[in-house]
């Protein structure tokens, strides 16, 4: 099995563990949550070291063309889902927007990573 599969394999497993944990005990779901949030820090770090195994084994065997247009899929399949807690959602973004200091100071790691991902996918088809 190559790398990519036991990915793909990890992530159908979270997927149904997730949504079936979800419909069971959604409050024992939002304890786990919430434990991350006390522990962001750790959860964070946790996250990045994450991101970079899981892109570094990807990189092995797709081009980032290739992961960038999964990403778009996930983000659409994403945003679709979140489209049914608007009301929570417009509170965040509008938080947001009276204080853009806090997109800097609170996910500056993951959006150089997405800058990044974006400006290297287009080099890559420029070239």
């Amino acid at each position: 099995m190559t790398a990519v599969n036991v990915l793909a394999a990890i992530f159908a497993v979270i997927v149904l563990v997730k949504i079936a944990a979800l419909l069971v005990n959604p409050k024992k779901v939002l304890k786990l949550g919430e434990g991350a949030i006390h522990h962001f820090a750790l959860a964070k770090f946790t996250y990045l070291v994450l991101i970079v195994i899981t892109g570094y084994y990807l990189l092995q065997e797709l081009m980032v063309t290739q992961i960038a247009a999964v990403m778009l899929f996930t983000s659409l399949l994403f945003g679709m889902t979140l489209l049914g807690y608007d009301e929570h959602f417009l509170r965040f973004y509008k938080a947001i927007a009276k204080d853009r200091n806090q997109i800097i100071s609170r996910a500056w790691i993951p959006v150089l990573i997405w800058v990044v991902l974006a400006a290297w996918v287009l080099a890559v088809l420029i070239r």
